[in-house]
């Protein structure tokens, strides 16, 4: 029951800052409900979680989704010596940081809630 609850933090820290993205962009497009929603699940990660975030966010979009557009020689990457293989492998990469991140971030909470 309480790795299940570690689990579903993890998550909830992992996907705060897009969550918080996509509150600003539902307000400024109209949709007041799904915003106010939105803000609230972030809002319930505290301020230096997210903060902790966004570095290895930054490193999944620009080394992961965009690493074509930055990609070098595909040969002598990680999981090349295809483009394709090359950016799964970053992309994978930069998502089990994130999610090894959030875990400890998560974790310490728990340990900080007790």
């Amino acid at each position: 029951m309480a790795q299940d609850r570690l689990l579903e933090r993890t998550g909830v820290i992992a996907t705060a800052v897009p969550t918080w993205v996509g509150a600003r962009v539902a307000a400024r497009t109209g949709r007041p409900e799904l915003a106010d929603r939105l803000r609230a699940r972030a809002a319930s990660v505290p301020v230096a979680s997210r903060l902790g975030t966004i570095p290895f966010w930054l490193i999944v979009v620009l080394r992961g989704l965009l690493y074509p557009t930055m990609a070098g020689n595909p040969a002598t990457s990680w999981g090349g010596p295809t483009l394709v293989g090359a950016w799964v492998v970053h992309l994978l990469i930069a998502l089990a940081m994130l999610l090894a991140l959030s875990l400890g971030l998560a974790w310490v909470e728990r340990q900080l809630d007790r």
